[in-house]
């Protein structure tokens, strides 16, 4: 694959994980968890599990788990201020 080609593959992927992140966080109440983290590293766990990755995979464990802390690095801000804005108020 050329540097294009994966650079084309990583918007894609990009994108589709954007939008699967923000239809699960449509989907849960961030009440229902015990605290802002609770809640960031859940809805990250199911936007994995809907783009198929598995934790308990030993395959894929390590790709799942590099994943889940790249996306909680890009998201976890935006989702922690979600479960203050609707919890903490």
């Amino acid at each position: 694959m050329t540097n294009k080609e994966l650079l084309t593959e990583a918007k894609i992927f990009s994108e589709e994980l954007k939008d699967v992140l923000y239809d699960v966080i449509d989907e849960y109440d961030p009440c229902d968890f015990e605290s802002d983290v609770d809640y960031a590293e859940a809805i990250v766990d199911y936007t994995l599990g809907r783009l198929g990755y598995d934790s308990f995979d030993d395959e894929s464990f390590q790709e799942y788990n590099e994943l889940m802390e790249i996306i909680l690095n890009s998201f976890a801000d935006y989702l922690f201020s979600v479960y203050e804005t609707s919890c903490l108020e």
